[in-house]
């Protein structure tokens, strides 16, 4: 036990989660990610698709953070994996050699500055076949074997009851030395089931995962593993700024000021003298009664600017269903926790639509704020270069040569009909 751990700053939270499907959760993981002020988010399921527009593969990733999204390249429905991760922090794909058909897997480098952490996302569909997935998990435990990593995602191995796992995925983290970190379900089935399909886990001669907890999302039958990662984390920067403040300036002050001053009151014959006085007295009169000020500010929190006063009372009604069926686990009770969660999604999805069609009507009149708002929807600058793998020189004599021939068949056209 530490006698004086001293403060958390330097720490990050950490979250995982099968969103079953954070594309059409949008809003939902959103608010979730803010609300929760998670910094890094492993998230499962999410459905992305490649090829398709970042304005919908990333439509889940909020205002001031970034995302390393893996859609399925097999052709199969579903499935996704995302990392979601604050643009504050240095966060960056990482291959793994290891051979896999029973299970997806996101692996990302967390550089905090101080650390090197390695976060691995690992979905494993419940149609495949767990004593092959048990042996491919192996080769991924020895390939990372004594590096510093934290393995979170839905495994799909379900225990004989609500709190626990297969026992041979007790065993395979037994034999490598790690140890699941959450207690508890973490998936309740529709029948009001509870399973233990979610997990994050690290290794137990190098803990660093703590005040892990669950948390029942509402949009998703899985909830979110939510935890503190201890690390040596380097402070964000501050910005620093100076500026004068206008606006409480006392202009009948300021008036009275200058009306004293020689520029006023005994003026020069010569312009240049006259000119001269002015930026003196001038410059006084602003150094007096707008002086500059120096500030300092760090990088304000993501928030949720959709968020209406009505959804924040769904949610407080959502939250409250949730711990009467915590409580009793009756079939009416979760009936009812269900219906709130759907009429909770629709009007988070609505509260999102309405305040942007609202922003984009507000600034039609203002092309350059319309074109501001427009770029964050569409999320400019993340999308994979059309022109990525090819020959970048050959492909530039090609484009000159195609629009030097175009130019040439115009020319003959134009020719021939004077």
């Amino acid at each position: 036990m530490e006698l004086n751990p001293g403060p958390k700053c330097n720490d990050i939270l950490i979250g995982s989660l099968n969103t079953r499907s954070a594309i059409s959760h949008a809003a939902e993981v959103c608010d979730l990610v803010c609300g929760e002020s998670l910094d890094v988010a492993a998230l499962c399921e999410t459905r992305t698709r490649i090829g398709q527009h970042d304005a919908i593969n990333r439509d889940f990733v909020p205002d001031g953070y970034d995302v390393i999204n893996d859609p399925r390249t097999d052709g199969r429905r579903g499935g996704g994996l995302a990392i979601l991760f604050r643009s504050s922090l240095n966060v960056v794909n990482v291959v793994s050699k290891s051979t896999r058909t029973t299970y997806d897997l996101l692996l990302a480098a967390i550089d905090t500055g101080g650390d090197r952490i390695l976060l691995a996302n690992i979905y494993r569909p419940p149609d495949t076949n767990l004593n092959t997935f048990f042996e491919e998990l192996a080769d991924l435990f020895d390939e990372f074997s004594g590096g510093r990593i934290v393995f979170a995602g839905d495994l799909n191995c379900p225990g004989d009851s609500p709190d626990c796992v297969d026992t041979r995925l007790d065993v395979l983290l037994s034999c490598y030395n790690l140890v699941a970190v959450n207690d508890g379900p973490t998936h309740l089935h529709h029948n009001g089931r509870l399973n233990k399909l979610d997990l994050m886990f690290e290794c137990e001669s190098d803990r660093r995962l703590s005040e892990v907890k669950t948390v029942i999302v509402g949009f998703s039958d899985h909830r979110l593993l939510k935890a503190r990662l201890r690390c040596h984390r380097v402070q964000t920067a501050t910005a620093t700024y100076s500026y004068r403040d206008y606006k409480r300036m006392d202009i009948v002050g300021l008036r009275r000021f200058l009306l004293s001053r020689p520029s006023w009151t005994s003026p020069a014959s010569d312009p240049n003298v006259v000119a001269a006085q002015l930026d003196v007295d001038l410059q006084r009169a602003i150094d007096k009664f707008a002086p500059v000020r120096t500030r300092s500010k760090r990088p304000s929190q993501s928030k949720s600017p959709w968020l209406t006063t009505e959804c924040v009372a769904a949610k407080r009604d959502r939250r409250r269903l949730e711990r009467q069926f915590a409580r009793t686990k009756s079939d009416e009770d979760r009936v009812a926790y269900r219906r709130v969660c759907r009429s909770t999604n629709k009007l988070f999805r609505d509260a999102r639509s309405s305040y942007v069609r609202h922003q984009l009507d507000e600034k039609r009149d203002n092309p350059r704020q319309l074109w501001k708002t427009v770029k964050a929807l569409l999320h400019p600058g993340q999308q994979r270069q059309w022109f990525e793998g090819q020959n970048t020189e050959q492909l530039a004599s090609s484009i000159s040569a195609f629009f030097a021939n175009k130019l040439r068949s115009v020319k003959i056209s134009v020719a021939a009909g004077l």
